[in-house]
């Protein structure tokens, strides 16, 4: 039983070192509610790091979104068949990689726009906070 405990502590550890330069959860939702009157959540199943969108307004039309992406967050390489994306980036650095082998990085008060149909992926080059908007709602944006 000790030798479990001895490996558990160390496994803790270990991980506490691999996480010890992200924010912590309870950091961003404090800092998501200032200002901004947001609903729902959603944690996105990724790759590799963490992105967490919250609702800002949804219509039948449009879906607009906070997230934030945790320095080297992944979402692997998709498409949305139906719908346009704009990523707006307000703090911190992100990159999306099209299947053609293009990419387009965007730093405070730029943005990216993605074809309806174009397969690609989002890497957050440092901890990265953005607002999405799809036309029309897409079905994995956050709900009230």
């Amino acid at each position: 039983m000790q030798e479990e405990e001895e490996a558990v502590s160390e496994s803790l550890d270990k991980l506490r070192v691999l996480t010890e330069h992200l924010p912590a959860l309870a950091d961003i939702t404090k800092r998501d509610v200032s200002g901004f009157e947001t609903r729902g959540e959603i944690e996105y199943r990724m790759e590799r790091g963490t992105c967490i969108g919250w609702f800002v307004y949804r219509d039948d039309n449009v879906a607009v979104q906070r997230a934030f992406l945790s320095k080297d967050a992944l979402f692997p390489r998709h498409a949305h068949e139906d719908v346009a994306e704009t990523i707006c980036v307000y703090e911190g650095r992100l990159v999306v990689a099209y299947e053609d082998g293009e990419s387009k990085e965007a730093g405070p008060g730029e943005s990216v726009y993605i074809e309806r149909g174009a397969p690609h992926s989002v890497q957050a080059l440092e901890d990265t906070w953005t607002i999405g908007i799809t036309v029309p709602a897409i079905e994995g944006y956050p709900r009230e």
